[in-house]
């Protein structure tokens, strides 16, 4: 367990794969977003977390959610845990410790480091993804069912394999369509931000797995 942690916070300490990583598993007619390009006071500061953890058989994974439909603009879709900066978090890492307890109930990991930065131009968020390695193996989740539908378990083997990227026609929450690519993981598919984040964390992973 240690030599695979060792050489993730090693790598994640290294120039990120970044945007083009990122853009990978964009939709289509998505433009990349670069910093000096938009108006950042614009963009509502939030953080996810993706955390690592071994199952019962000695294998690692990390927890998606299929978030509740409740009419926003990311409802019903696969996500990551995570939300909105509070000013009581003080620091984006906080905000994504904070989320991931309120909507699985997670606890005991450490946060090892982050991705790449996303701006999510349809809810203008600007998302700072972590990394994070829990203390114990098989943890139990309490999800929150005013905000999670049900958990999702993705093996990292999984993530890594080359028939999980698909592409097709996504319909999204505000029932238009767009020609996406996207992870197909246990019926459900991942795409749009989510995706990105995660095709960059693959391409960390291959370095390290």
């Amino acid at each position: 367990m240690q030599d695979f942690v060792e050489r993730l916070n090693y790598q994640l300490g290294l120039p990120l794969p970044g945007i083009e990583a990122q853009y990978e598993m964009a939709p289509v007619n998505r433009q990349k977003i670069f910093e000096d390009k938009i108006d950042l006071l614009s963009y509502k500061q939030s953080a996810v977390l993706i955390l690592l953890y071994k199952n019962q058989v000695n294998k690692w994974q990390l927890p998606l959610i299929k978030r509740v439909n409740s009419g926003g603009v990311h409802g019903g879709q696969i996500s990551l845990p995570g939300g909105s900066f509070d000013t009581s978090d003080v620091t984006l890492e906080q905000t994504a410790i904070r989320e991931t307890f309120e909507e699985i109930g997670a606890r005991d990991f450490n946060v090892i480091g982050n991705l790449t930065e996303l701006y999510i131009p349809v809810s203008r968020f600007k998302v700072q993804p972590f990394v994070a390695v829990s203390h114990i193996p098989n943890p139990v989740f309490n999800i929150s069912k005013y905000e999670v539908e049900h958990l999702i378990e993705l093996p990292i083997e999984q993530l890594l394999e080359n028939e999980i990227k698909k592409e097709g026609i996504i319909k999204s929450s505000d029932s238009n369509q767009t020609k996406a690519p996207y992870f197909a993981v246990k019926g459900y598919t991942v795409w749009g931000a989510t995706a990105m984040i995660l095709n960059e964390l693959r391409t960390v992973l291959y370095s390290t797995y």
